[in-house]
């Protein structure tokens, strides 16, 4: 959106649930730094390319964000928030080394590339959910101050994990870490019996919980 002189151009989606399907390709949605983008709540942007040739996500405040085209890959221009849910339904995203905000839910259905950058759930208030599906994460921080995050579908494998503040229950998945775990002031519960808990480098309890798997289980 360009905005000529003094006037400033404005993309509000309000709060009604309103749902922005973007299906240029490339960059279908560009943010002018003179412009005013308002997601409002309960509103979405979804990404939905006509051809697999590639989409550029601006840096910007989402409430709801999708990605939908397979074969497509989404590539982060900047640090992604996402004030609502983040749901990949097909295609890749691919953050390009940079980090991902999430106060609510986070669903995986096609493919996650991390890139290196971190993926951090920020919530303050109710229960969410997060299904990483078969893509391996970089560093994964839990730093939601009242609320509550839930493995679903799919096993967690990430190089590092950081439980800062609020909970993730691993319910009856795995979590599979290639570098440290560190809870200093967060919750994590691993107490499901089919629960599994592989960590290849330091486990570290400053502060907080660590709810451990049964003694059967590796830990």
């Amino acid at each position: 959106t360009d905005a000529p002189d003094a006037n400033v151009d404005t993309l509000d989606l309000a709060s009604s649930g309103y749902t922005l399907t973007l299906t240029g390709n490339v960059t279908p949605l560009t943010i002018e730094t003179s412009a005013t983008f308002t997601v409002g709540t309960n509103s979405k942007i979804k990404f939905a390319p006509a051809a697999a040739t590639g989409v550029t996500v601006p840096a910007a405040t989402y409430h709801d964000i999708e990605f939908d085209k397979a074969s497509n890959t989404f590539t982060l221009g900047g640090l992604l928030d996402v004030d609502g849910t983040l749901t990949i339904t097909s295609g890749t995203l691919a953050t390009g080394g940079n980090g991902i905000d999430v106060f609510e839910s986070f669903t995986n259905s096609g493919i996650f590339t991390h890139g290196s950058g971190t993926v951090t759930f920020n919530g303050t208030s109710g229960s969410h959910t997060f299904n990483p599906g078969a893509s391996a994460f970089n560093a994964v921080v839990i730093n939601g101050n009242g609320a509550a995050y839930t493995l679903t579908t799919s096993n967690l494998s990430a190089a590092s994990l950081t439980a800062t503040a609020g909970t993730l229950d691993l319910a009856a998945l795995d979590l599979a870490l290639t570098g440290n775990l560190l809870v200093n002031g967060g919750i994590l519960t691993g107490s499901n019996a089919a629960c599994d808990i592989d960590v290849d480098g330091n486990v570290t309890v400053s502060s907080g919980t660590l709810t451990a798997p049964a003694a059967a289980d590796d830990t």
